[in-house]
């Protein structure tokens, strides 16, 4: 962790109060993608159109959210809660290239409305959840291995 992140921890008053929060609110966001994988992966046949298009949604919201937790590093806002922030060891960002791709389509699919989100509707969207679900929580597991004691997760998998 370098010199910039320690600071960031030591000032950053919404870490001092209770850590059982911060991890709370984590476990939450994995909680809710795991809920969404499950439902897109086991019932996205029983649901209407409305319906799969809002839990896929819910689930890059959720992906998006956790990319951010993981390998973002530095923070946009003052509160904003990075894994580098808890860490012992610095974890391994995804370099490949199918990663970079995923994680910029679901900027595009939850910031506007766009012309290309049109041909949307003929691609089928499991493969690439199948792949988010499995970056993110390798991406999970390894925070979890170089996370400091008290910053450690949930992991119901």
């Amino acid at each position: 962790m370098n010199e910039k992140n320690i600071k960031a921890v030591k000032n950053n008053s919404i870490l001092k109060p209770n850590n059982k929060e911060i991890i709370s609110h984590i476990n939450g966001e994995i909680d809710m993608f795991i809920w969404c994988y499950e439902r897109i992966r086991h019932k996205i046949d029983k649901l209407d159109g409305h319906e799969k298009r809002m839990v896929h949604e819910c689930f890059l919201l959720h992906a998006r959210n956790l990319t951010d937790f993981l390998w973002k590093e530095k923070s946009k806002y003052s509160d904003d809660v990075l894994a580098v922030n808890f860490l012992v060891k610095d974890i391994t960002k995804p370099r490949c290239q199918e990663f970079k791709k995923i994680r910029k389509r679901i900027d595009k699919q939850l910031s506007h409305i766009t012309f290309n989100r049109l041909s949307d509707k003929q691609i089928d969207l499991l493969p690439k959840t199948e792949k988010i679900y499995e970056i993110i929580m390798n991406g999970l597991k390894e925070y979890n291995s170089k996370a400091r004691t008290e910053y450690k997760i949930e992991l119901k998998i």
